[in-house]
This record gives structure tokens, sequence and C-alpha cells, in this order.
């Protein structure tokens, strides 16, 4: 984020904008796989 904000001008906003949008797909893509595992081993338990 300093990067981003520390660069004046448009170019400043550009770069914080995709550092942002990078953040927020790794975290949702996180929180997906951590759900989709969780599933599985409920799943997996009610048919032990």
């Amino acid at each position: 984020m300093r990067m981003g904000l520390s660069i004046s001008g448009l170019y400043g906003g550009v770069v914080l904008a995709f550092i942002f949008a990078f953040w927020a797909i790794l975290t949702v893509s996180i929180l997906l796989c951590m759900e989709g595992l969780s599933a599985f081993l409920h799943t997996l338990r009610l048919h032990w």
C-alpha cells in the first residue's frame, strides 16, 4: 500500500487498485478453498 500511496498522480491510483484487486481475489480464493474443504470433510465424516 505504501508503494501505491507514495507514487503521485494517476499511476499511483492504478497501482493501488491492482494491489487491492490482487489482495481481494486472493482472500476470496482462500476462503472458498477453506469452505470447500470443510464441506468435503463433513461429507466424508457422514459417509464414514
